[in-house]
């Protein structure tokens, strides 16, 4: 899908939205090409026309943060992502358009505001920066028995290696110690400063460091520390603005098991919170742990949802839920597909529920018959 494609076919899903403060947009790889395009075209479909102006992505909120002050000060978006931003998205061909979209609109004025919502994940400024940013503001506040402490050394070992996601994270017990013990210190004493943004910010960027340790190490999701850094973002940096939000399904679809999406409909409500999936019924998608490697989407078993949609012959399309639904998605029969290209909502009347698949919680079902793999130009 073009960026610059005719939008009559996402009217539908403007009016599905309706007063939707959060719209979250969940990939199922972060590897699938045109999946990223329609993703971009959405986003914009939504700055220009329903008043969202907060593109909240699944990266590091600290190399985030200092990568938009950098295109406030004249870098280009395109050229400030590279190295900060996740690299599947900064490094896509198939979104550099997109960054040229949000590069314009910051110049007219009308700015589609990039933030990250997760803890340090190796970004250019979290390795070269956080951690000295950390000590100089320590230093300043007068704190200065921190790094002074016995225990510094082996806390700066320790984040060091987190930041880095080396392998294996704990390589000295000790240093794990230590971290853990100057942690707890250092995020008291911060947010015992609620209106410093600063200090909120390297706070936040902690806490990610020690959910990132446990989620390497026992397999703990770190939903819950995502939610909190876009509730920050959300109810005190930018209290006023709607947010798109780009996350992994694996966290963004509601499970009852307490993910990323679970959280944002349990706090803001189903009719401020609106998700959609992203899926297709062949194609490949790119290896993000291995760049290179393409993988062949297997084909979908008889009762998914894939199966279903090309037994129906549905083409390029997408599912939306009727606006008068609320806290339970009815079946598949209940929802309205639109064709990518058309104006037209027609409700499926032959359109089978898959009955192993559950659909609570979904707003939305976007598909594409073939994936194609995302692109990672060089840098």
């Amino acid at each position: 899908m073009a960026l610059d494609a005719d939008d009559r076919d996402l009217r539908e899903l403007g009016r599905a939205i309706g007063d939707a403060r959060f719209v979250v947009l969940c990939g199922q790889s972060h590897g699938e090409g045109n999946v990223f395009a329609l993703q971009a075209r959405i986003s914009r479909y939504l700055h220009e026309h329903k008043g969202f102006n907060v593109l909240a992505l699944g990266s590091g909120m600290y190399d985030l943060w200092h990568c938009w002050q950098d295109a406030l000060a004249g870098k280009p978006a395109g050229h400030a992502v590279l190295g900060n931003l996740f690299f599947m998205y900064a490094r896509a061909t198939q979104l550099r358009p997109f960054f040229d979209y949000i590069e314009k609109q910051l110049r007219n004025g009308t700015p589609l505001e990039l933030a990250g919502i997760d803890g340090p994940q190796g970004g250019a400024y979290s390795l070269k920066q956080l951690l000295a940013e950390l000590a100089a503001f320590i230093e300043q506040a007068g704190q200065t028995d921190v790094l002074q402490s016995s225990r510094w050394p082996g806390f700066i070992r320790a984040a060091q290696r987190i930041i880095a996601r080396e392998q294996p994270i704990i390589d000295n017990v000790d240093d794990i110690r230590d971290f853990q013990h100057v942690l707890a210190t250092l995020t008291t004493w911060l947010d015992s400063h609620p209106d410093d943004v600063e200090a909120q910010l390297l706070s936040r960027s902690l806490v990610g460091l020690q959910a990132q340790l446990v989620e390497l190490q026992v397999q703990d999701p770190r939903d819950w520390q995502i939610f909190e850094n876009l509730q920050w973002l959300a109810d005190t940096l930018r209290p006023d603005q709607k947010f798109v939000v780009w996350i992994h399904s694996m966290r963004g679809v509601p499970t009852g098991e307490d993910r990323l999406g679970d959280r944002l409909k349990r706090v803001y409500g189903n009719k401020s919170v609106f998700i959609a999936q992203f899926t297709g019924c062949q194609g490949r998608f790119h290896d993000y742990n291995h760049l290179g490697v393409m993988h062949t989407i297997p084909s979908a078993p008889p009762e998914s949802w894939e199966h279903m949609w090309e037994k129906a012959d549905l083409g390029d399309g997408y599912l939306i839920a009727p606006p008068e639904q609320d806290d339970e998605r009815t079946p598949a029969l209940a929802y309205r597909y639109l064709r990518y290209g058309t104006d037209e909502a027609a409700p499926l009347k032959r359109f089978p529920t898959p009955e192993s698949e559950t659909t609570a919680g979904l707003d939305a079902l976007f598909v594409l018959r073939t994936i194609e793999p995302v692109e990672v130009m060089p840098y």
